[in-house]
C-alpha cells in the first residue's frame, strides 16, 4: 500500500465525512451518531458510508476505496454478514498465525496469504468505524508487534481521523505537504488515539458485553 499516490479527498461537510476537531475527540462522532445494531453488517455499512478516495487509475473504485474494494475481494470466502465481532476474530486469529509462521523465518505461500488477508481484515475493521475494531486496531498497531503497523496507522486515518493536524496547536498545522503521508498520518493517529482511548475502551467494553 503506497499512500503517497492516493490523493484524498478531505471534504470536511458537516455528516459527510469523519474528521478531528482540535480536542481529538470528534474523529469517531459521525459513525456514533448513527444508529445501528450491534451486529450490522459491515459490508452494508461500508456501501452505505464510503469513503471519498480517489486515485491515479481512471474511475471511481468500488465503495470510494480501492484498498477497501480488494479487501472484499481477498475475504470473498467468509460468509456474511461480517459482523464486528466476527472479523474481529477472523483477524485475532489469522494475525497470530501469520506471526507464528513468520517468526520460524521460514517464508512460505501459507505466510504471504496471511498477510495479505491480515492486510484486508484490517481495511474491513477500520471500515466498521466500531469501537470494538477501533480498540483492536489501536492496540495492535500500538503494541509494535505486528509488521503491517502501518496498515493499520494508514486505515485508521482513512475511516477514522481523517485530519492531519489532528491534536496539534495552530501554530503546527500542516498546509502543502510534500514527502511520505506516512510522517504525518502516523503522528495524527496516535494523537487521536492517546485523546480517545478512554473513551474508546469504555465503549467497546460495553458493546461486547451486549454481544
Amino acid at each position: 500500500m503506497q499512500p503517497k499516490l492516493i490523493l484524498y479527498l478531505l471534504i470536511l461537510l458537516s455528516g459527510s465525512l469523519l474528521g478531528c476537531s482540535t480536542s481529538g475527540r470528534s474523529g469517531w462522532a459521525y459513525a456514533k451518531s448513527q444508529p445501528r445494531p450491534r451486529d450490522f453488517d459491515i459490508l452494508e455499512y461500508a456501501k452505505e458510508n464510503p469513503l471519498n478516495i480517489t486515485t491515479n487509475a481512471p474511475g471511481t473504485p468500488g465503495y470510494g476505496d480501492p484498498f477497501y474494494k480488494e479487501a472484499v475481494a481477498q475475504l470473498s470466502d467468509i460468509s456474511p454478514p461480517w459482523t464486528v465481532p466476527k472479523i474481529i476474530d477472523e483477524f485475532e486469529h489469522e494475525h497470530a498465525e501469520w506471526i507464528r509462521l513468520l517468526k520460524q523465518n521460514r517464508p512460505t505461500p501459507v505466510e504471504r496469504l496471511l498477510q495479505l488477508r491480515c492486510r484486508s481484515l484490517i481495511r474491513v475493521l477500520a471500515a466498521s468505524r466500531d469501537s470494538r475494531a477501533i480498540v483492536v486496531l489501536a492496540e495492535t498497531a500500538e503494541s509494535g508487534n505486528s509488521p503491517e503497523q502501518a496498515d493499520m496507522y494508514i486505515a485508521l486515518f482513512d475511516y477514522v481521523v481523517r485530519d492531519y493536524n489532528c491534536g496539534l496547536p495552530p501554530e503546527r498545522w500542516v498546509g502543502t505537504f510534500s514527502g511520505d503521508f506516512l510522517d504525518l498520518t502516523i503522528p495524527a493517529v496516535q494523537r487521536w488515539w492517546v485523546m480517545n482511548k478512554t473513551l474508546l475502551k469504555t465503549q467497546a467494553r460495553q458493546n461486547r458485553l451486549a454481544e
